[in-house]
């Protein structure tokens, strides 16, 4: 296994954006128990060190092992790794005293916490922005300047190591960050010009350019009662739902359920598929086919009560009791929209004799796992 797989650890259940801070806390993590625990090896020998080396075990042992909280949730290992770090960074410079310029290290843990969190959580960076605030306030009103503990010459080497280690890896994650930025910028051009050419492609180009300039200006409307083909048995109609029951837009974090009636019109198959709300391809997740139909691949058939009617839910993990093919994963963070397809339509589709309840949003459920 290559060093850099090792990274990935607890990181297979979670897709995209998510997998790739787990790997940053994971590197955030180990990096922190390498250093704690070179400072364990450095000071124990020293009798009047004992306690603090101790303490520097006992850091780097716990934060070595907080990878393992992954599957817990997303935020676990973060919120584990500043319980350890604050304190013990906070117990260490006081005993050393803030000459070392260990308080340093507190700037390190904010802005980490922002890479490794994202802006979704803005409660989470403020608690430990606010806590790393208050420690360093603490330690140079009340903590020694030399703690007696190490020479004048280990007291400057301490300094100059700390603020060397506080500005490369500040360094790292300001380049980290606007690299990331940079990539994404390029991925929203590169997806704009693509949308402006599927708009130039499906519409003349006088009603383009109208959509574009004035997107509060009506340009087509709908109407209840028309079908652009009412062939029953050929071809394919699609159903789509951009909001719930309540009329709001779904939520990748919440629980839905919408339920066909008996006797689906649909000669050949039905399918429903998730789609991303910003990017309009397939929602990507751990479930890898955002999909639930009749079919049974890729993913098993859909499961029918014994009404006869078959209830299909939406959800980021699979709820308890019900069918794998009856559930399509959703992503905490992500908003979605989906379509039912219904290939070689009955009918009773054309008439309205038949038609799905609304997505509606379902309470806590307990989950499969």
């Amino acid at each position: 296994m290559r060093l850099a797989d090792a990274f990935d650890f607890g990181t297979e259940r979670y897709a995209g954006k998510v997998a790739r801070r787990l790997r940053v806390s994971n590197l955030a993590c180990w990096s922190s128990a390498l250093l704690w625990l070179s400072f364990a090896v450095l000071y124990f020998p020293d009798p009047e060190l004992r306690t603090v080396a101790s303490i520097d075990l006992v850091a780097g042992i716990v934060v070595a092992a907080i990878p393992v909280l992954h599957r817990v949730g997303p935020r676990a290992a973060v919120i584990a790794l500043a319980m350890v770090n604050l304190p013990a960074t906070f117990v260490v410079c006081f005993l050393l005293g803030t000459d070392t310029g260990m308080q340093m290290f507190y700037l390190i843990y904010g802005a980490g916490a922002v890479l490794i969190v994202g802006v979704e959580s803005v409660g989470l960076l403020v608690t430990v922005t606010a806590c790393a605030l208050a420690l360093i306030i603490t330690l140079e009103m009340f903590a020694p300047k030399n703690g007696g503990l190490l020479s004048e010459a280990a007291m400057l080497g301490g300094f100059i190591g700390a603020v060397s280690a506080a500005m490369i890896i500040l360094f790292a994650i300001v380049f980290y960050a606007v690299r990331e930025a940079s990539k994404a910028e390029v991925v929203a051009e590169f997806e704009f010009q693509r949308s402006e050419s599927l708009l130039m492609s499906i519409l003349p180009a006088a009603v383009a350019v109208r959509l574009k300039s004035r997107p509060d200006q009506v340009i087509a409307d709908r109407h209840d009662e028309a079908s652009i083909m009412r062939v029953p048995k050929v071809g394919s109609q699609y159903l789509m739902a951009f909001v719930d029951a309540e009329k709001n837009y779904f939520d990748g974090a919440k629980t839905y359920k919408v339920t066909l009636p008996p006797n689906i019109p649909a000669a050949a198959f039905w399918s429903f598929t998730l789609y991303d709300n910003q990017t309009r391809s397939m929602l990507q997740t751990p479930q890898r086919y955002p999909r639930a139909g009749s079919q049974n691949y890729p993913s098993p058939a859909a499961e029918a009560s014994a009404d006869g009617s078959t209830t299909i839910w939406f959800a980021p993990q699979q709820p308890k009791d019900v069918p794998r093919g009856n559930w399509i994963q959703t992503m905490p963070g992500k908003g979605w929209f989906t379509l039912l397809r219904l290939y070689s339509p009955l009918e009773p589709f054309f008439t309205k004799e038949w038609r799905p309840s609304e997505i509606e949003r379902v309470g806590d459920v307990a989950t499969a796992q």
